[in-house]
């Protein structure tokens, strides 16, 4: 129903179907490196080189959440298609998942060498994938 663009300067521009401009924010002070939607559409996830990743409520506006530990740039956000979690990662190669009710960290994972930049979870939740900057993709079992 929407899209969303994020830019160097860290503003977020959210479109809706017709192509209007139904937002224009300021949600870092660095580039944004991912953006993403939750599975309602109702928050918008965006992570950011300040390293840290911004939880926004589309109805109100209003930031939820910041989440950090990244080692530096943040780089991937993905929801779980299902339950209440969100993964994200970065500089640091660790993937932590996060419970969307509270916004606490539920559990990090290693393994990766070098930056990790890109996550994404199977449709049925049970699988998580990263990409890393030290050539290999991992998948992980997505129980927690």
């Amino acid at each position: 129903r929407q899209f969303a663009l994020g830019d160097v300067q860290g503003r977020v521009r959210i479109f809706d179907r017709g192509r209007r401009l139904a937002a224009d924010f300021a949600a870092h002070d660095r580039p944004i490196a991912c953006l993403a939607f939750d599975p309602a559409g109702r928050r918008l996830a965006t992570a950011s080189w300040d390293g840290r990743v911004r939880i926004w409520d589309l109805k109100t506006g209003r930031q939820l959440a910041e989440l950090t530990d990244h080692g530096g740039e943040a780089f991937a956000i993905a929801w779980h298609p299902i339950g209440p979690r969100l993964a994200t990662a970065g500089r640091n190669g660790r993937i932590h998942i996060w419970s969307t009710d509270d916004w606490q960290e539920v559990v990090t994972l290693t393994g990766h060498r070098s930056y990790v930049y890109d996550l994404t979870f199977s449709p049925d939740g049970r699988t998580l994938a990263s990409a890393s900057g030290d050539a290999t993709v991992r998948l992980w079992k997505a129980t927690h």
